[in-house]
């Protein structure tokens, strides 16, 4: 797979990435807390990439993993419980900004393992930084509204634990020839993550309409498992801070797909921060 399908894999979770702020942002006036959200849509995102494997059929192997599969595990369970934890003590618009500083952490990460770095990838960072930033900041939503410490702490740990995510899954789990192998490694996964999340479930009462369900359905599918498997496919062609910065760059469609269906409207500094986040992505370019 060449470059180019690479990135444009990376733009469709991006995209994928912006529907899903928008459908928690819907499903957070439902009866149904924000854990219970991820492990509903972790255990449909599950059963979405094992009907994938076993209509071409693919044999899976839920009992093999290897012990990077289980730092991933615990880098990406601890993201879903901070990040979701911390939507209630925090503005949607807080909660974007400090997610975008996961791609800092990817880079000092590269660099405590000793990798040397071109300068352009370095420079790359902080204007993807920036440009997310200016997207956020030009937004309609107040950056601090009702936020609190507690919010802003658990957001920079959900930050964290998805750098330490990206930098695991590029080192261990991306890395195969066949894209058969990231498929099972992502159902493990998010069944394995669901479970570990399950008891959770029993903690608050659920109530649940038809358009709750359908929204459930829909968030698993598609801003779930066939976002993952665009980010893991381009994975394994891109560095981990190309990884990281198109991550940054959901940001632009979360504020696209808020104008569109929560009526938001759209400032002039988006396209300044898309250009910037676009530009850091072809200097991280290797």
């Amino acid at each position: 797979m060449g470059a180019f399908k690479a990135y444009l894999l990376g733009l469709i979770a991006a995209f994928l990435w912006g529907t899903h702020s928008v459908i928690v942002r819907f499903l957070s006036s439902s009866q149904i807390s924000l854990v219970s959200v991820a492990i509903v849509r972790l255990y449909v995102g599950a059963i979405t990439i094992f009907f994938l494997l076993k209509i071409t059929n693919r044999k899976v192997n839920m009992r093999k993993c290897t012990p990077g599969f289980w730092l991933v595990l615990l880098s990406w369970t601890a993201n879903m419980v901070f990040f979701h934890l911390g939507l209630g003590f925090t503005t949607a618009t807080a909660t974007m900004l400090l997610e975008s500083t996961s791609a800092i952490f990817v880079l000092l990460f590269v660099l405590m393992i000793g990798r040397k770095l071109k300068k352009r990838e370095i420079l790359a960072i902080p204007l993807g930084f920036c440009g997310a930033s200016l997207v956020i900041m030009g937004g309609s939503i107040d950056l601090l509204g009702s936020s609190t410490p507690l919010g802003y702490l658990l957001e920079l740990l959900a930050a964290i634990s998805f750098a330490f995510f990206i930098f695991f899954s590029k080192k261990y789990l991306t890395s195969s020839k066949k894209t058969w192998d990231r498929m099972e490694s992502l159902l493990k996964l998010f069944f394995f993550s669901a479970l570990l999340m399950t008891p959770a479930l029993f903690l608050s009462p659920i109530s649940l309409t038809f358009v709750d369900i359908v929204l459930l359905l829909t968030l698993g599918i598609f801003p779930t498992a066939v976002l993952y498997l665009c980010y893991y496919e381009a994975m394994n062609k891109l560095s981990a801070i190309s990884a990281a910065l198109i991550f940054n760059l959901s940001v632009v469609f979360t504020m696209i797909n808020s104008s569109l269906f929560l009526s938001e409207r759209i400032q002039p500094t988006l396209i300044g921060g898309a250009m910037l986040i676009v530009f850091g992505l072809i200097l991280a370019k290797r």
